[in-house]
């Protein structure tokens, strides 16, 4: 008597076992950033093993386990699935509802799509789709309670032979100033109508020296008016006549940097007459 009580409760635990079912969410590997033919997006099927009994609908929830590796972008239902209903996409999880209306998934379906997730890699790193049976019936009305396998969703750097995503720049390059064309433009008369516009001298000599300007202020007209008094010095071997004609012309040099543009004229009336003494002097030396 034991010995059939034992035969049947093992005939019993091998139908169990054998009819028993299994809603999945498949596993990805994906590449963050995407790059060549490798994309940084990919899809999850929710998949219903067997149903012996058929199928005649289902409520089911996926929820994504790490939002900041993957996001849920979108959903769709499968072909078999009537009277459908979810919640909107994107987000953290979906839930939706579905019936087969039409009796297409009968008794001894395998393999029978619930859904699909499609998702976006968002960092490197591992997340789960957890999958949730709300309620699943076959075609008699039966409940269905499913065993559930959970997909991993696996996201990696650049794949193999493919080189990694250069850091984008944190800091912004200064463009090439252009102070010294637009000065120039100005001073010849390139941004007027009139045909009778003159050329502005001061201007184009500050156009060419834009650039040094820039670079060192005020400081460049003194070194390239200080040029003069070094070429004295080194003709005639005096310092004293230098040290004058230098100490106007560098203060001609310096004035033009901080003074009032309509005071220019009269720094360069100095600067052109302390050029004008070494031009004598020099010519004076010669003859001597």
């Amino acid at each position: 008597m034991m010995k059939k009580i034992i035969f049947i409760m093992a005939c019993l635990l091998l139908i169990a076992t054998a009819s028993a079912a299994t809603v999945s969410s498949s596993s990805a590997s994906i590449y963050y950033p995407g790059m060549g033919s490798y994309s940084n997006t990919g899809s999850s099927a929710i998949i219903l093993d067997s149903a012996p009994a058929g199928l005649s609908g289902c409520n089911i929830t996926v929820t994504n386990s790490n939002t900041s590796v993957i996001t849920m972008t979108a959903f769709s239902y499968p072909s078999w699935a009537q009277m459908t209903i979810n919640t909107t996409m994107p987000s953290s999880s979906v839930t939706w509802s579905e019936a087969d209306t039409n009796s297409l998934e009968q008794a001894g379906a395998t393999n029978i799509p619930l859904g699909y997730i499609n998702f976006k890699a968002v960092a490197n790193g591992t997340a789960t789709l957890t999958v949730t049976i709300t309620e699943c019936d076959d075609d008699s009305g039966s409940g269905i309670s499913p065993a559930i396998s959970s997909g991993t969703i696996t996201v990696s750097g650049s794949p193999v032979g493919v080189l990694p995503h250069r850091a984008d720049a944190t800091t912004t390059v200064a463009p090439i100033s252009t102070n010294g064309y637009v000065m120039l433009v100005t001073a010849v008369g390139g941004n007027t109508s009139n045909d009778n516009a003159t050329i502005n001298w001061s201007g184009v000599v500050q156009s060419v020296a834009t650039p040094e300007t820039d670079l060192m202020g005020p400081i460049a007209w003194f070194l390239a008016f200080s040029l003069p008094m070094l070429m004295l010095y080194i003709a005639q071997g005096k310092a004293w006549i230098p040290l004058i004609l230098g100490i106007m012309i560098g203060a001609s040099a310096l004035a033009l940097g901080w003074i009032p543009a309509v005071y220019a004229p009269i720094v360069w009336l100095f600067a052109i007459l302390a050029t004008a003494g070494i031009l004598i002097s020099l010519y004076v030396g010669r003859k001597i």
